[in-house]
């Protein structure tokens, strides 16, 4: 198909003839672009178009080539047909009982579930007709129809109710014909009826005042029943994942649930709520799950890393950050396994986060995650005295640490003493 373009003129050709587009109706989605001129065999053309030749368009004349020999089309003198089409109904048919008053009116019983509307249209040239019809308080907008002369259209399931159909044809040129007005009576039936929502709301209002208690009664079982088993399946999902990720590393076995465990004690003595410490425990849980990408042999290794396998341990956080990325059911995470080895001074990894900028449970987390790998036995040293510990905490507010939250350990720990 090979479309050459004038001013706000498309002419598209095909293998049957030249078609006349108004520019704005063909780019517009929400219109059937409708012809304004159709030129083929049935109004002067001496033949088919054959595809894939060259047409040339000079002076307002279209050089066509054509299967009889070469024709040529006056852009500024074509032929327009003005004769108004006429749209008409020839037959409407029913499921049920219909009928039509004096003043055409479509009467339909409450038991018509389907109405069939026959439409004709005359538009005086071979050329077909386009269709425009809309039952009005059914229709949400007008729809058009580019098929035949004749044509049947379908309505089923009407609500009780007044309607309009209003039809329009549109001959090959585009002159629209005069509007044809169906009125369009749908007898209620007794649920269509205001009694019936009376009939209903008076037994139910019997009925809810009987059932009321039960009925919440239940559904606060259920909503129990339900966080509970939720919360179970929550638990039990990040505590595997969890497991799996101590397992891994044999060295740090254990390791998450002992972060867990002490950073809901720091945030308990901080005095966050409840919800905040359970959200917590699951977030400090999966801290580490970024250890999963890395190597065996580096993550295993009985002795001090080299600088590069330390610096590929260190790739961890971001590793986990990327594996929770979409893991938006537990707000913070994310943040809690991206920002665990970021410092108070801004001197940690992976984003040089500093003070608090560094969000709170990272915070938090990286206190407890401290504290339990100094109260841990590793590969190249013994489980750090408390003592010690406390002073490496002491040592490390306002560096490492939030100097807050590891005064809160401090206390925590000198309790324990």
């Amino acid at each position: 198909m090979d479309i050459i373009p004038q001013d706000d003129i498309i002419w598209i050709f095909r293998r049957s003839g030249v078609l006349k587009v108004d520019r704005s109706t063909l780019l517009n989605p929400n219109q059937v672009p409708l012809y304004l001129e159709v030129f083929d065999r049935s109004n002067g053309m001496q033949g088919n178009v054959v595809a894939n030749s060259w047409h040339h368009f000079q002076d307002d004349i279209l050089y066509i080539c054509t299967n009889n020999g070469i024709a040529y089309l006056d852009t500024q003198n074509t032929y327009t047909n003005t004769a108004k089409p006429i749209v008409a109904i020839t037959d409407i048919s029913g499921d049920e009982e219909y009928s039509l008053t004096e003043d055409n009116t479509l009467l339909l019983t409450k038991d018509v579930q389907k109405i069939k509307i026959s439409l004709a249209a005359l538009t005086y040239n071979r050329a077909s007709a386009y269709l425009q019809y809309q039952l009005e308080g059914f229709d949400h907008e007008p729809i058009y129809d580019t098929a035949a002369k004749l044509h049947d259209i379908t309505y089923t399931n009407i609500p009780a109710g007044s309607y309009v159909l209003r039809l329009k044809a549109f001959n090959s040129d585009g002159l629209p014909s005069d509007e044809l007005v169906l009125p369009i009576e749908k007898e209620p039936r007794f649920t269509e009826t205001p009694w019936f929502p009376i009939s209903i709301a008076a037994g139910a209002v019997c009925a809810t005042a009987l059932l009321a208690f039960w009925i919440n009664y239940m559904h606060t079982k259920r909503i129990r029943e339900q966080k509970k088993l939720y919360k179970s399946l929550t638990n039990q999902s990040i505590s595997t994942f969890a497991g799996a990720i101590d397992a891994k590393d044999p060295y740090t076995n254990g390791h998450s649930f002992r972060v867990a465990e002490f950073s809901v004690k720091l945030a308990k003595q901080m005095g966050l709520s409840e919800d905040e410490c359970e959200r917590l425990y699951y977030i400090a849980l999966l801290h580490d799950i970024g250890k999963i990408g890395i190597p065996d042999h580096i993550l295993k290794k009985p002795g001090r890393l080299t600088d590069e396998e330390f610096a590929a341990i260190k790739q961890h956080p971001e590793i986990g950050a990327s594996i929770l990325e979409n893991f938006t059911a537990l707000e913070g995470v994310q943040e809690g396994a991206l920002y665990h080895h970021e410092r108070y001074d801004g001197n940690g990894y992976c984003r040089k986060l500093s003070g608090n900028h560094i969000p709170l449970f990272a915070r938090i987390i990286t206190v407890a995650d401290s504290y339990d790998a100094m109260n841990s036995n590793r590969c190249y040293r013994k489980t750090l005295s408390t003592e010690t510990i406390i002073q490496e905490l002491e040592k490390g507010k306002g560096t490492q640490f939030d100097p807050e939250i590891a005064e809160i350990a401090i206390q925590i720990l000198r309790k324990e003493q």
